[in-house]
């Protein structure tokens, strides 16, 4: 099970997410920039929107932390 906590980039009202799962393949280990993951609301902020603490959502990886080269060299 990926216990990779991921924080949120946009403004939904979650703020803290966990990976439960990679979609695109049977087993997959990691994700890159533009990957489908799902994702569990850890912590939402104070804000009463429609993200609660504890529901499941499909979300897109848009930043990491180590460096992604695109196939034309940039």
């Amino acid at each position: 099970m990926f216990l990779a906590k991921l924080e949120v980039a946009d403004n939904s009202g979650a703020r803290l997410v966990q990976c439960i799962k990679i979609l695109g393949g049977t087993n997959r280990k990691t994700a890159s920039i533009g990957d489908i993951l799902i994702v569990v609301v850890k912590r939402v902020t104070e804000n009463k929107l429609k993200i609660t603490r504890g529901r499941i959502c499909r979300a897109i990886l848009v930043r990491m932390k180590t460096i992604y080269f695109r196939t034309h060299g940039i």
